[in-house]
């Protein structure tokens, strides 16, 4: 995948710091975290990287099987509140603004919310 990114306007240095942009790789139906999906790209440098997408696939018939002995979810056994699609990240940042709210009655401001929460 190449892409180009042009600048409308000069880069400016200012106090000897070179601007530096991050960009961000992830599922559509997922919220980032930048922490754990972005990296730098710095204007006028060519920047590589390689994306090995994980797909994982499970057979229906292990349905059978005890949650807590497979570890995971299907779609039509787990409906998240603030997520229309689940996935284990998407369920991963329900648990934690869950916890974080039932910790403190707050949430940081990427965690899902309503909007009536407190950030």
């Amino acid at each position: 995948m190449f892409f180009t990114m042009q600048c409308r306007s000069p880069m400016m240095m200012l106090n000897n710091m070179v601007m530096i942009l991050q960009m961000l790789l992830h599922n559509p139906v997922e919220t980032p975290k930048i922490a754990d999906f972005s990296f730098s790209i710095t204007p006028g440098e060519e920047t590589r990287i390689i994306i090995r997408p994980r797909i994982s696939y499970a057979n229906p018939s292990i349905i059978s099987i005890a949650q807590k002995k497979r570890k995971c979810f299907f779609m039509s056994e787990r409906k998240l509140r603030y997520y229309r699609t689940y996935t284990q990240r998407n369920c991963i940042l329900e648990c934690e603004a869950n916890y974080t709210k039932k910790l403190c009655n707050c949430v940081q401001y990427y965690m899902p919310s309503n909007y009536h929460q407190q950030i």
